[in-house]
């Protein structure tokens, strides 16, 4: 009988064990989730700021192109204006 008994406290051992190490496994498996939840969330982070970066970029080439024209602009009416009073000069000199 006394052999029969450590069987059964054995047993009852070996099945705490069991659910302890199940309870680790859950809470690993739960960390586990939590962290790939986390990971997916960064790199939903990443691709957002990459379409803002390329958003950013084509705003700034549109303005370097706008600065361009303008700047042609720019030159353009002073050569205008510098030639018109060189040519008003001229006719009032003569």
């Amino acid at each position: 009988m006394l052999k029969g008994d450590g069987a059964h406290q054995e047993v009852a051992n070996l099945q705490e064990t069991l659910k302890v190490t199940e309870q680790r496994v859950a809470v690993k498996d739960s960390i586990i989730l939590a962290k790939d939840s986390k990971i997916e969330n960064l790199n939903s982070i990443i691709l957002k700021k990459d379409e803002q970066f390329q958003t950013q970029k084509l705003i700034s080439a549109e303005y370097e192109k706008a600065l361009k024209v303008a700047n042609r602009r720019v030159f353009f009416y002073k050569f205008g204006t510098g030639a018109g009073i060189l040519a008003g000069l001229l006719l009032l000199v003569k």
